[in-house]
């Protein structure tokens, strides 16, 4: 196991491919804000960001949606949830906080 001394990282879940190129979302009230970024090392957990973002700001861990899928009429709509079911969780607003090692 590698020790990498004063590095900036995010969770793994907070950088995407896009275009061919790795990108993080940042929280930025309604409205995310994509950014490219350098990676570097990582591992199961965190990954290590070369440039493109600083210690403190807030990544989303998944990628922003770009648009709400459109309402049709057809009778092919989702089934309702039986009553009891556990659903899951809604992710915390905000965001995860970039940190330095």
């Amino acid at each position: 196991m590698s020790r990498l001394p004063d590095v900036v990282y995010v969770p793994v879940q907070a950088v995407s491919a896009v275009d061919g190129k790795q990108v993080c979302y940042l929280a930025n009230g309604r409205k995310p804000e994509q950014r490219a970024v350098e990676v570097g090392e990582f591992n199961d957990e965190f990954i290590e960001i070369k440039n493109g973002l600083k210690e403190g700001d807030k990544v989303l861990l998944r990628a922003a949606e770009t648009s709400a899928p459109e309402k049709t009429d057809d009778k092919k709509q989702e089934p309702e949830k039986e009553k009891g079911a556990p659903q899951p969780a809604a992710p915390t607003p905000g965001g995860a906080p970039v940190k330095q090692a």
